[in-house]
Parts: structure tokens; sequence; C-alpha cells
């Protein structure tokens, strides 16, 4: 009696990225602006206490110029660390023209019970923490 040879192994089935279409190209960076930039660091009594610093990106002007940009204050989110993270998208901006302003506190939730403003679906005391970046842009604590 004869037997049959198996059957040949099945080929593995494809990866997932096999099935994908082929990546496009990466972006380049985006135009650089008009401005040179500059980059500072800042702490102010303003933010709570679990990191009083902010990053800020602003266009760079010649001695004696009065001119003032727009300002953008960025919210880092849930465990981001702003200026580390976002750099280029922040010189990008300051080169057009815009002052970022990162701050980095409530970056695990807010430690400052006092002003305690919780939102849904936001950490702890986070509610208003955006704000404190506005707050010392208008008190003059930012260039």
């Amino acid at each position: 009696m004869d037997v049959a040879p198996p059957p040949p192994p099945r080929p593995p089935p494809p990866s997932p990225s096999s099935l994908l279409p082929p990546s496009p190209p990466l972006l380049p960076s985006s135009p650089r602006g008009p401005y040179p930039v500059a980059h500072r660091s800042f702490t102010s009594p303003l933010f709570d206490r679990s990191n009083r610093r902010i990053d800020v990106v602003y266009p760079v002007l010649p001695e004696g110029s009065t001119r003032t940009f727009p300002y953008i204050a960025y919210a880092h989110g849930f465990d981001d660390t702003g200026f580390q993270s976002y750099w280029r998208l922040f010189s990008d901006l300051a080169s057009w023209g815009y002052v970022v302003g990162a701050p980095l506190a409530c970056q695990f939730g807010c430690d400052d019970r006092a002003h305690c403003k919780t939102l849904p679906f936001d950490p702890p005391c986070f509610g208003d923490s955006c704000q404190l970046s506005l707050l010392c842009a208008r008190a003059g604590l930012l260039p």
C-alpha cells in the first residue's frame, strides 16, 4: 500500500504591515518663517507646585523693536514633556511670528488642591491648568 506524502506546509500568514499600502515619503520640515527663534525657561508661582516651569519659544527682534506677537498657550495633555517633545513645531511657529508657552505643571495631575477644578476625563485638578500659561503672559512674566 502506497502512502501519499504529507502535504507541503502552509505558508505563514502575511504580516499585518504587508497588507497595508506603502507609506508615503516623510514630509520635510515645514518652511521656516522670517524670524530667528529663541527659547527660554521660566518658573512662576502661578503654576501648580507639581512643576512651576514653563518653556517659551519666541521670535527674536532687533534691539529696541516694540512689535508684539500672538501667544499660543500649549496644553500638553497627560504625560507629555511639552517643549522636549514638540521643539520643532514650537520653533517653526515662532519663526512665523508666534510666541509659544509650554508649561509643565500638572503633567500627571495637579498637586495644588487649593484651586482644584476637575473636568470629565481629565487628570485630577487639570481643569484650569492651561489658563495659567495665559495668566503668566498677561502678568508680564514672559517675553
